[in-house]
């Protein structure tokens, strides 16, 4: 059975989407009952093989149905997570006490919907415009009994049309209704910061888009559960997936920007001082009981996979082992040298550099770390965002560096290889200590993981920005998986922040015309897969006869390998790369682009080979 809080405030936030989702009365028109009163704050990101349940308070993954997965893979299947969440924690001089705070949200959260309109003035949390958001670009004319199916929770064969049109009428109301004056994204093509025109809500090339916001002004509500007085943090989601595209079928984007707009009585020089973002998840791979857990810092990512194959949850559909893992793609923006390059908003930041995964903790129930004591929670997690263990229960919480086996110190417990099974890995069913230092690896059960960055530093009115991929595999067994999601993963890291470009390659690679006809103009198609290991093929056209030089450049201009060269006749044409150059070599991973002269015209397009 899943773990039990105590906590009144648990189970209101647990319950109240049940209740309402009984209250739902389908003969309504949609605005009236997917939000009737705004009791039903909840709605589903599942444009591609993963699906997602989210909620306005800044509880994700909490699926209103009252079944045990939050996220669920493949969709219609079984699940990978079942609730995860954002909490923060930092140092806040505004006058109050304590110091050191936290907020966000994991079972329960300290959170309520809605943004904050000035200074310690927060939106109405019932009001039905902080709600979530959800846009599809081909709502009009996209077939939405899938997803009709997996919004009420029912089988294909029974949806009826009254759902299909109630799902296509929400879509058309949030388009309308899209909320970029509060700081929803939209597709800016005038550059005018305004959406008018022929801008439109989301992100370029994304299918599908969800945006809400929430805030933690409601001191009962914040203290309840965190124990501390209100920061004044608003903070924006946006969560976001592409369908028929390769390397995102498995992905779901989700963006946190977090707004210091602080209370009522904070000063206008109030700052938070080493402040730290996590994302907390409790995963379960099919059933919870058999599962286990790890980290790879060097891809600012943690993974859950399940220890038994197949998994019962995924036999019935003929599934093996599935695991589900998070990146942090784009940390928090620190100064840096100015070499330094980062990412704000999909853009560059030069003289800027984004913090990668800090620290990470995976603990099991039943261990000694224990859970975060609700109401008082803070030193709890002041002490895991910053790379140590917690060790001790309620208020009495000390803090112990992590030791590997080995007797190394760390701040990434379980970095091991689970396929090779070395290094620190999950299951080894012990727990050893060095005077003060502690380690442990408990065998094969539930699991819960954060993923930390920091330290950053927020004055009045600032705002950071972290985005994490939330991503799915599916190997041969659990621990297949694991490799399957960090390939997964490389393949992401190389791409990103030029997800919209990708996205357009893959669209335009579909446009290639058939060799069974002449084509009309010169074409160098993406090539596919991009990224690649170690191969990849690469498509163009001649609508006649020319002489064809197709070369391979590094990020300096060198030329690497010639593919092809001499007089070609009109027709298209596939070449495939194998990762060497024209010594037979191997190349090393890194960007590399490939251009094509041809006649009068030459083309030039970028790839990623990642090692």
């Amino acid at each position: 059975m899943k773990r039990a809080s105590s906590s009144l405030l648990h189970w209101v936030f647990l319950l109240a989407p049940l209740v309402a989702l009984a209250q739902k009365d389908f003969s309504l028109p949609q605005s009236q009952h997917l939000f009737k009163n705004n009791l039903v704050p909840n709605t589903l990101l599942n444009i591609n093989k993963m699906s997602m349940w989210v909620q306005n308070n800044g509880r994700s993954s909490a699926n209103p149905h009252g079944k045990r997965w939050g996220v669920m893979f493949p969709r219609g299947t079984a699940g990978l997570v079942y609730v995860d969440g954002i909490v923060w924690v930092g140092k806040v001089l505004d006058g109050l006490q304590p110091i050191v705070r936290t907020g966000g949200g994991i079972y329960s959260v300290g959170t309520v919907p809605g943004v904050i309109l000035s200074k310690g003035i927060p939106e109405d949390p019932m009001s039905p415009a902080a709600r979530v958001y959800r846009i599809r670009r081909d709502y009009q004319a996209a077939d939405l009994a899938a997803g009709a199916a997996d919004f009420f929770d029912t089988t294909l064969a029974a949806v009826t049309q009254q759902m299909i049109e109630a799902v296509r009428a929400q879509y058309e109301q949030d388009w309308k209704e899209w909320p970029w004056q509060k700081g929803a994204p939209f597709f800016d093509k005038n550059r005018n910061g305004v959406m008018d025109g022929d801008d439109t809500p989301g992100f370029e090339e994304a299918d599908q888009v969800v945006w809400f916001a929430y805030n933690d002004l409601d001191e009962a509500v914040n203290k309840a559960f965190y124990g501390g007085p209100s920061i004044g943090l608003e903070v924006q989601v946006t969560l976001w997936a592409y369908k028929d595209i390769p390397e995102f079928e498995n992905v779901i984007f989700k963006r946190y920007r977090i707004i210091y707009k602080g209370n009522s009585s904070t000063p206008v020089n109030a700052v938070i001082d080493s402040m730290y973002l996590s994302q907390w998840s409790d995963p379960d791979a099919g059933n919870f009981s058999d599962d286990l857990g790890g980290c790879d810092s060097t891809l600012s990512m943690g993974f859950v996979f399940s220890t038994v194959s197949p998994e019962p949850a995924y036999k019935p559909f003929g599934w093996q082992n599935p695991g589900i893992g998070y990146t942090i793609l784009q940390g928090p923006l620190v100064p840096g040298s100015k070499d330094d390059q980062g990412v704000f908003d999909f853009a560059e930041r030069k003289g800027m550099k984004n913090l990668p995964m800090t620290s990470f903790l995976l603990n099991a129930t039943g261990d000694a770390i224990g859970e975060p004591p609700y109401g008082s929670a803070t030193d709890w997690y002041w002490i895991v965002a910053r790379g140590f263990s917690p060790v001790g229960f309620g208020t009495h919480i000390t803090s112990s560096p992590w030791v590997s086996p080995a007797g190394e110190l760390t701040k990434f417990p379980f970095s091991g290889d689970p396929v090779d099974r070395t290094g620190w890995i999950d299951g080894l069913g012990k727990s050893w200590s060095y005077d003060t230092l502690f380690g442990y690896s408990a065998p094969a059960g539930d699991r819960r993981i954060m993923l930390n960055t920091g330290p950053f530093r927020m004055a009045l009115g600032d705002t950071q920005e972290v985005v994490i991929a939330l991503l799915a595999g599916m190997g041969a067994d659990g621990r297949q998986s694991t490799r399957v999601i960090k390939y997964e993963t490389k393949m992401i890291r190389a791409i990103y922040p030029s997800l919209a470009e990708r996205a357009r390659e893959v669209r335009d690679k579909q446009k290639v015309p058939t060799p069974a006809t002449v084509p009309s103009d010169f074409f160098l198609g993406q090539n596919y897969p991009n990224p690649f290991n170690p191969s990849t093929t690469i498509e163009f056209t001649l609508p006649f006869e020319a002489d064809v030089r197709l070369s391979i450049h590094d990020v300096l201009g060198k030329e690497v390998m010639i593919l092809v060269e001499g007089n070609k006749p009109a027709g298209a044409y596939k070449v495939r790369w194998d990762s060497r150059d024209n010594g037979g070599r191997e190349v090393s991973g890194g960007v590399y682009f490939y251009r094509l002269k041809a006649g009068h015209i030459e083309i030039t397009r970028k790839m990623v080979f990642v090692r």
